[in-house]
């Protein structure tokens, strides 16, 4: 199609939206979905459709016209639906020829079947196969459409007119994931030797399909009954167009013809009328694919442009096309044809069409049967279509949910994901109601397109953009119907939905699937918590789960940078060369070649970097949400180490087998004397020298096998078994042999040596094509090795176990003749048949040999006489009843003689003594040869030349086989084939001997198992080069088929007989000779693989040979190959002579008779059922495994995503504390066992479980997760006036003994809950050490149960790099029962003895300065009270003076600082809110105090005094304004102190228990330690301004006073002493106050004050003015006081000096307030 023209097409596609007259699309949505499936997080864009109608598919009965035989008279049609008259014969019409003779197929003596009637729907439910009937209506020529559909689990379908299985046709059988309809039609009876269509009765066969585990299926029956058209077929509607490539076929027209191999033949066909039409391509022998289109002439399915098909039918087995077509349209039809075979085509109008509402189906069949219906189509004219689920890709219609689900159906696109663990879809049992109902939507359609995935750590693998899947379109093909019948063929564009977070839907989800995970740990059957594990994980696929999941990724801000990955990838396109040829695009492909990772630049997105204010905006709690997601970041970079490996249950598994396999004991032993059989048969051993080999004892190979595989197997396994502790010694073995023991029948001797054996074989095969492939070995269970032949390949049903002994009833009748006389006798003894031999073995009366077993072998028999010399005679065996001539000889001469238990070799020659060389006259007749002159042998029925008695004489064929090679031992093919056969070449000699054996290469040369090959003659093999499941051989093309083998394949006929006629067939064949040598044997190498459980028949774990070469074998990427020798080589052994003495044997003394039983009915070991067990125990470890991976995957990811939804919800959010749960969180449990190493990977880190972990059976380990944001640090709470705060200890902090912070956790730890559980290695993911300077050892600390304080454990830790990722790991020893550990940082090995420090050195030096500085005028205050003491002792000042009150005060306020700074740097203050309030707060308050005084004397000089005021009730007024002036500052410190006190902020943003928030101040704390502050500096401030001013006022009027002093002769020096310390206070209490004005706002702004600051800051603003205050007033001079100043003054004062004199007497009164 040409590019230019496809966009004009899809804009008319485009606009074609509602121009369709039937179904319309009300809206059609696209949005994309993600989901972590067993750790891969598939991405999907998801479509829903909703319309006005529901969806109908027309289930179609389409027979081509044919004209059947009826019977109109009489109805003689043979009925088995009758168990109790089969064939059915009353009522029958007696004219009618009896129904052929029935077998136990037909009418068998029980009734296994059930008799169903048409148009029925019947719904079945079984864990076995079920066989139905159905009595065909003879009476018209009747067409058959046969439904079935799976609701739970599946099954295969085989239908027609015979009871075998193998004759019946297959509408399912390795691909059942359909929605099947089977037409049996007339016309099918003349094309195949299957047997379809009859008159008489049908049978159909259902088997449960992929049940391993014996569970029910159920599905829908029913069988729809019509008359098929016989009108004929009108021949000039269509002339084609193309008549070289295309022919016409016409309405109801049925052709049947033969194809050549991978071949397309074209039709065309002209719709003579607007209706629906059926193309039918029923598969009768090979595959067959049909492809309609009404564009393209050549419709393929991987076609580009014009060979691209529209519509294709691509089924197992049944293809049909049922489609709407109008009047005149033309329709190109092709069918691809793979193998050589018969094909049938037929397109019809006239079939019956019964209408199905998709939505009245179960979820299974309603998706199944949506295939087909629909496309997404692209600008560019791609298409995205599904045609068959099991090959739909990526793109895929699925069941309409209420909430859409691209996971139900099991997508077949998952299982192309490369080293993907997901078990095999019939093992998942999906059913939506287990854990939460998704009921269905009517009117709607649903489709999904995985876009994209990432898969462990590795990069997104993507396909396609979302916004290129946006301009997709949506079209119907036409081949769907709405209600009233109209076909759907409409076009929808899409509109991009984003799906919103409602959390109370999320937390339905989320409920479920917390109520599911609960389940686990109920279950520990291997297919039922994989079933639960991916409905679980599906369920988070859920629209309101997503669009939570969305909403928490949108508050990261998500950073893209590229690196470089090494992915596992098919990075080809499809359908090219190159994509068929690159293993990881075609898994053919894995056979020839690896598919390893790739090394890939793509983009990673990071999303660490949390989005603050999109937070702020989205959330309630922002802070708690912070906290939620970085443990959210942390799981998604942790949690691709939960991811279970692909390969493991493999593993597992291998390990058993491979165990087992090496316990089973070899063939008997080779020996010559009883200690050669000592290892195999005990102490008690014997040789039997009859044939020389060992003699079994099953008890003692039984206990030898068990001992051997319990000693070496997985101790989880046994655990699993036992379910219980052990220790591996006898008693368990005994325990165990007892346990499993079954009845069986044995034989313990030389002949028939044997226990009941099963072979796994399919009766369908051996049926079919006899004689055509290996026989099958017999093996004690399904560990049994298995040589690989094609029949194994997915070509034959009905593989089974086919056991030795069925009926024990007639074990102990099996009986030998134990002596011997030229032959062996041997059978039942109740057989008819075998009663001449019993009587002929009784004859004798005794015979003389020598018998291993007594009576129960056969014997060397010596003679039957001589009695009384028997014993005494010395006989020389070599075995086989053949004794060495004369009597009596010597041990030596008895060794000398010997045989060797192989040949030395072969040399051809003739097949019979008459034949000779010969000139062979070939392809001729008798006639031609005696016209010739030649000679007929009769005998040979071959033509000879006579004359020619050299071979050059001979002008013809000289055959003279003694010249031959032995790889080419034959004669020509045809009468003379058999002409030359092998000879053995007998080894005479030990040295001989010893260099003989046998190669395992002859198993593919011995007659036995290639039955059309003569001994050991060449094979000419080539490569595998066709595709079944996987690489293998030809079948059935033409009938012609091959066998398999280590050197590649080969026909199962000769047909070549030399190695040149096989090179000549190109360079692909090789002749394969068989190995004469060691040498030649070991030659030979190969890449020996397990194939693929699914895609063989053979039992598990059988290994072949691929085709690739050593480095490619080696170098494949995680997986079990091995290159090794194709074939082993068994050297031969040299036995020689036996010197024995004879014995006289008499009959057996109870039976008289010599006719002796062999067999005992006893019980043995139950090897099958141990087996079996183990595989359970092995699937329960596994269970354990996907257990453990789940939690780890999910647990803290949904409780994370639980608190953000909660939180940030579009819709419905809670909005409170409940959103924040417990962030302990439950991550798995492992059962540790000894000698025993695992890992158990939890999101941020693992556990290694050691040999030593378990001293002995089995102990348990549940581990959970443990944040560390529970221990980050409180921050003490602040008064506002704290000079130094102590220093704020680190978050996350650890202590020692001494209560000292060495630590920090730097990640969140684990709780492990332990038992029986000695040591473990513990890793953390580690990033970097986040304060690598302060704490430079790496440690992990544990928690003490009772003080709930984390300390180092002081461990030796090293770093671990798995996956890009570094761990900090340790050995854990000493396990508590259950113990909390995290990683830490800490400080040097002193650790354990650092004492606690409140402040480093530079502020303990500080303070202690500080404290002294204190401490030195505290002693300068106590030595003014002293003085005051004195002077109120002696009475010098009678008078209560305010200035003893503000020394004192000024006392008490040094005293409490100087105890504060020498308390502070010891901690005793720590977490004292009392002491911080007496020894901070309080004596703030003193100091306010001591100034208010003065301030108020000051005010009362300069103001009453000063200022002329009154002055009356002075000493009162003065004491009322101190009184008043301090009351006022002390209940503001109490109301701030109790405001501060009880308003401690009640965390409305708690977060549950996931964090403790820093202890901080509240908003109203805040406020009043604000409004403290401001105060404090309003009334420093204050008290500033007013020394200013009134120590400026004071200070000029005694400096007037000091010059009136010397007009009036007073004391000048007092007076400029005075003046000098009114000074002294005004300058520097003023400077103090206006500076701790700033010293209070600047401190109460830190958050973490200064001790510098602090330090100066004190000393401006409190300890000058204090020693100001102390100097100024100081008490001295009160000593000596001079009382007559007043009376000094007065005397020698004029009248102009009252005022001043006023002035004086004041001043005085002030000194003497200042002792002056």
């Amino acid at each position: 199609m040409n590019k230019n023209i496809r966009p004009i097409i899809f804009i008319i596609l485009l606009n074609l939206k509602f121009f369709i007259d039937g179904l319309n699309v009300l809206n059609s949505t696209l949005s994309l979905k993600s989901s972590n499936v067993y750790g891969a997080v598939l991405y999907y864009a998801m479509i829903e459709l909703e319309l006005d109608s529901d969806i109908f598919k027309y289930d179609a009965l389409a027979c081509p016209n044919y004209q059947c035989s009826i019977n109109t008279t009489k109805d003689c049609s043979c009925d088995y639906t009758n168990f109790a008259d089969c064939p059915k014969n009353v009522n029958r019409d007696p004219g009618c020829s009896p129904c052929p003779t029935p077998t136990v197929d037909y009418c068998p003596p029980v009734k296994n079947w059930v008799t169903v009637e048409r148009d029925i729907d019947y719904l079945f439910e079984t864990n076995k196969t079920l066989n139905l009937r159905y009595k065909g209506n003879s009476s018209m020529c009747e067409g058959l459409m046969v439904r079935s559909y799976p609701i739970k689990g599946f099954h295969s379908l085989k239908g027609g007119s015979s009871p075998l299985e193998n004759l019946q046709r297959s509408l399912s059988n390795l691909r059942p994931q359909i929605y099947g309809v089977m037409n049996i039609c007339p016309s099918d009876i003349d094309n195949s030797n299957l047997k379809s269509w009859t008159q008489d009765t049908f049978f159909f066969t259902i088997k449960p399909f992929g049940n391993d585990d014996g569970g029910n299926v159920s599905l829908s029956f029913r069988i729809t009954s019509k008359e098929v058209a016989s009108d004929p077929i009108i021949t000039d509607s269509c002339t084609s167009p193309f008549p070289t490539t295309h022919r016409c076929i016409y309405d109801g027209e049925f052709i049947n013809e033969k194809s050549d191999a991978d071949t397309y033949h074209f039709f065309i066909f002209n719709a003579t009328k607007s209706a629906i039409y059926t193309i039918r391509a029923p598969q009768f022998e090979q595959f067959t694919r049909i492809y309609a289109s009404i564009s393209s002439q050549f419709p393929q399915l991987n076609g580009y442009g014009n060979e691209k098909a529209e519509y294709s039918s691509i089924d197992e087995f049944e293809n049909s096309i049922t489609i709407y077509l109008n009047k005149s349209t033309i329709l190109y039809i092709s069918i691809e044809i793979t193998y050589k075979t018969n094909y049938s085509l037929g397109i019809t109008s006239q079939g019956y069409y019964l209408p199905v509402n998709i939505s009245s189906l179960p979820p299974k069949a309603g998706a199944y049967a949506l295939v087909k219906s629909s496309q997404l189509y692209f600008a560019n004219g791609a298409t995205y279509d599904c045609d068959s689920w099991d090959t739909c890709t990526r793109f895929s219609v699925n069941y309409p949910f209420s909430d859409s689900n691209p996971l139900n159906p099991i997508p077949s696109a998952l299982y192309t994901i490369p080293n993907f663990y997901l078990p095999p879809y019939p093992l998942i049992d999906y059913d939506e109601e287990i854990f939460l109902a998704n009921p269905v939507k009517p009117k709607s359609m649903t489709m999904s397109l995985l876009v994209a995935y990432r898969l462990d750590r590795s990069a997104i693998t993507n396909f396609d953009s979302y916004d290129y899947v946006k301009k997709s379109l949506v079209r119907f093909k036409s081949n769907f119907f709405d209600q009233d019948g109209n076909p759907i063929n409409n076009v929808a564009p899409l509109i991009d939905n984003i799906l919103q977070c409602d959390y109370e839907e999320f937390s339905i989800i989320n409920k479920a699937i917390a109520n599911g995970s609960n389940m686990l740990y109920d279950v520990t059957d291997i297919n039922t918590i994989n079933t639960y594990t991916y409905i679980l994980d599906s369920l988070t696929m859920r629209n309101s789960f997503v669009g939570c999941n969305s909403v928490a990724n949108s508050l990261f801000e998500i950073g893209y940078s590229p690196e470089n990955y090494s992915i596992i990838m098919c990075d080809k396109v499809a359908s090219t060369p190159e994509f068929y040829e690159d293993p990881c695009c075609n898994s053919n492909q894995k056979y020839f070649q690896c598919c390893n990772p790739k090394l890939v630049i793509s983009k990673s997105w990071d999303i660490s970097k949390i989005s603050f204010e999109f937070i702020q905006n989205k959330c309630s709690f922002p802070t708690c949400i912070e906290s939620v997601l970085s443990q959210y970041n942390s799981t998604y970079i942790t949690v691709d180490l939960c991811t279970l490996d692909n390969g493991i249950l493999d593993r597992l598994r291998i390990n058993l087998i491979t165990v087992i396999r090496s316990c089973k004991e070899n063939p008997r032993p080779i020996c010559t004397k009883d200690s050669d059989c000592t290892n195999y048969a005990g102490p008690n051993a014997v040789c039997d020298l009859f044939d020389h080999t060992c003699i079994p004892d099953y008890r003692f190979t039984d206990y030898k096998y068990l001992r051997c595989v319990f000693s070496q197997l997985d101790q989880v396994t046994t655990f699993n078994l036992l379910h219980k502790p052990f220790s591996f010694n006898d008693s368990i073995i005994d325990e165990i042999y007892e346990k499993y023991q079954k009845q069986d029948c044995i034989t313990e001797g030389s002949f028939l040596s044997q226990r009941q054996v099963y072979r796994w074989d399919s009766p369908d095969a051996r049926i079919q094509d006899p004689n055509k492939f290996y026989p099958s070995s017999f093996g004690l269970d399904d560990s049994q090795p298995i040589i690989h032949d094609i029949m194994y390949d997915r070509l034959f049903n009905n593989f089974q176990r086919f056991y030795s002994w069925s009926y024990f009833d007639y074990c102990t009748n099996y009986s030998i003749c134990p002596w011997i006389y030229n032959q062996y006798l041997y059978g039942f003894s109740n057989d008819p048949k075998v009663a001449p031999m019993i009587n002929y073995c009784n004859q004798i009366s005794g015979f003389c040999g020598n018998c291993a077993n007594g009576l129960e072998t056969f014997c060397n028999t010596f003679n039957f006489y001589n009695e009384d010399s028997c014993e005494y005679t010395d006989y020389c065996l070599l075995g086989a009843n053949y004794v060495v001539p004369p009597f009596n000889m010597t041990q030596q001469q008895c060794e000398s003689y010997g045989s060797c238990s192989n040949y030395c070799g072969y040399q051809c020659s003739f097949s019979k003594s008459t034949y000779h060389a010969n000139c062979f006259v070939l392809n001729v007749n008798q006639t031609r040869c005696t016209s010739m002159s030649y000679t007929w042998d009769s005998t040979l029925s071959a033509c000879i030349d006579t004359t020619a008695t050299l071979e050059s004489q001979c002008s013809n064929n000289w055959l003279n086989c003694t010249e031959k090679p032995i790889d080419e031992c034959v004669g020509p093919f045809g009468t003379l084939f058999n002409y030359c056969a092998l000879q053995p070449i007998t080894c005479n000699t030990k040295e001989e001997c010893e260099n003989a054996g046998v190669c395992s290469d002859s198993y593919f040369f011995s007659p036995t198992n290639t039955q059309a090959y003569p001994l050991n003659l060449g094979k000419c093999v080539h490569g595998h080069e066709f595709y079944r499941e996987y690489p293998s051989c030809e079948y059935n093309i033409d009938g012609f088929i091959e066998n398999d083998s280590p050197m590649g394949c080969f026909s199962y006929t000769p047909q070549v007989l030399t190695k040149a006629d096989c090179e000549a067939l190109g360079s692909n064949y090789t002749w394969w000779s068989p190995a004469t040598n060691k040498q030649d044997c070991l030659k030979s190498m190969g890449c020996k693989v397990y194939p693929p459980t699914t895609k063989t028949d053979m039992l598990p774990y059988n290994l072949v040979f691929n085709q690739m070469n050593q480095d490619e074998c080696l170098g494949c990427y995680n997986s079990q190959n091995e290159y090794s020798n194709k074939f082993e080589w068994t050297p031969a052994t040299w036995m020689p002579g036996t010197l024995v003495k004879g014995k006289w044997y008499k009959p057996d003394p109870i039976t008289n008779q010599f006719w002796t039983p062999i067999n005992k009915l006893t019980t043995t070991l139950d090897y099958e059922k141990l087996y079996d067990d183990l595989v359970l125990a092995v699937n329960t470890q596994m269970a354990d495994q996907i257990r453990s991976s789940y939690f780890c995957r999910t647990q803290r990811f949904r409780d994370n995503l639980d608190s953000i939804a909660c939180s940030c919800a579009d819709s419905n959010g809670y909005r409170n504390s409940t959103c924040f749960k417990d962030s302990a969180l439950l991550l798995g449990q492992v059962k540790p066992c000894s000698s025993k190493s695992e890992t158990f990977n939890f999101p941020n880190g693992f556990i290694e479980i050691t040999n030593s972990s378990v001293e002995i059976g089995c102990g348990n380990l549940i581990v959970y997760q443990f944040s560390r944001e529970i221990f980050i640090s409180t921050e003490g709470q602040s008064f506002p006036s704290n000079f130094v705060s102590y220093p704020k200890p680190d978050n996350f902090g650890l202590f020692n003994n001494n209560s000292a912070i060495v630590g920090t956790i730097i990640g969140d730890g684990v709780t492990i809950d332990s038992k029986s559980v000695n040591s473990i290695i513990l890793c953390f993911l580690y990033t970097s050490n986040p304060n690598e300077k302060k704490y430079p050892i790496l440690d992990f600390g544990c928690q003490d149960e009772e003080t709930g304080i984390l300390h180092p454990m002081g461990l030796n830790v090293f770093i671990q790099t798995q996956q890009y990722l570094d761990f900090i790991c340790s050995n854990i020893t000493h396990l508590g029962i259950k113990q909390n550990y995290f990683p830490i940082n800490r400080i040097g090995d002193n650790w354990r003895n650092v004492e606690k420090k409140y402040f480093d050195q530079r502020t303990l030096g500080l303070l202690y300065t500080l404290a002294a500085i204190y401490l030195v005028v505290l002693v300068y205050g106590f030595f003014q009270l002293v003085i005051v003491a004195i002077i109120r002792f002696k009475k010098i000042i009678h008078r209560f003076e305010l200035v003893h009150l503000l020394l004192l005060m000024i006392f008490v306020f040094l005293f409490v600082r100087t105890l504060y700074f020498f308390l502070l740097p010891s901690g005793k203050l720590a977490n004292s809110a009392v002491a911080d309030y007496i020894l901070v707060v309080l004596p703030t308050f003193f100091y306010f105090s001591c100034f208010t005084v003065i301030i108020v004397l000051w005010y009362v000089v300069v103001v009453l005094v000063l200022k002329n005021n009154s002055a009356s009730n002075f000493s009162n007024r003065l004491f009322s304004i101190v009184g008043l002036v301090n009351l006022i500052i002390y209940l503001l410190l109490v109301a701030i102190i109790l405001v501060f006190q009880y308003t401690k902020d009640l965390q409305d943003e708690f977060c549950g228990s996931r964090i403790i928030f820093h202890v901080s101040t509240s908003k109203s704390q805040k406020t009043v330690s604000v409004l403290y502050a401001v105060i404090q500096a309003f009334i420093s401030l204050i008290l500033g301004i007013a020394f200013i001013y009134l120590g400026g006022s004071l200070f000029k009027a005694m400096r007037t006073a000091t010059k009136g002093a010397k007009k009036g002769g007073l004391n000048v020096k007092k007076a400029h002493s005075r003046e000098l310390k009114i000074f002294l206070l005004t300058t520097i209490c003023s400077t103090g106050f206006l500076l701790h004005c700033l010293f209070i706002i600047i401190l109460v702004a830190l958050k973490e004050p200064s001790i510098v600051f602090s330090f100066i800051g004190l000393i401006i603003t409190e300890i000058i003015p204090s020693i100001t205050i102390l100097y100024c007033y100081d008490q001295r001079t009160s000593l000596s006081l001079d009382i007559t100043l007043s009376t000094k003054s007065s005397k020698s004062s004029t009248s102009n000096d009252t005022k001043l004199q006023t002035v004086s007497e004041s001043i005085t009164l002030s000194q003497n307030l200042s002792s002056e």
